[in-house]
């Protein structure tokens, strides 16, 4: 996957990680077995998926994990698209929202190159 150049793919593993540490957080502070823990959970393990794919490490992934972390990262690149609808272009949230989507772009793009890789 050579179409990123170094700095994209840096500055979206720097995104990842960031909205794995945010993740994190907030999961400290659902209820376990409630439906946002779970959801919760699901976002967390596909963003460690992705984190490693762009990270290059070895894919020990299954094809259907990989293709429920493309679930969960099209629902954040989904509410990250209404967020910047409502948010005023120049803001901060406009440009978070921004950096969110391109990154998640780039993100489902090497895991569709995953599960093709599984083929």
């Amino acid at each position: 996957m050579n179409q990123y150049t170094e700095k994209q793919i840096q500055e979206t593993l720097k995104i990842v990680e960031s909205s794995i540490v945010n993740c994190e957080k907030v999961r400290l502070k659902l209820k376990e077995g409630s439906a946002s823990y779970s959801l919760n959970t699901n976002r967390i393990k596909a963003l460690y998926i992705s984190k490693a794919l762009l990270a290059n490490q070895a894919n020990e992934y299954t094809k259907e994990e990989i293709e429920k972390a493309v679930t969960q990262i099209v629902s954040i690149k989904s509410k990250s698209t209404t967020g910047i609808t409502n948010a005023k272009e120049g803001s901060a949230t406009y440009t978070r929202f921004s950096r969110l989507i391109d990154a998640m772009n780039i993100v489902l793009d090497y895991l569709q190159n995953a599960i093709d890789e599984c083929k």
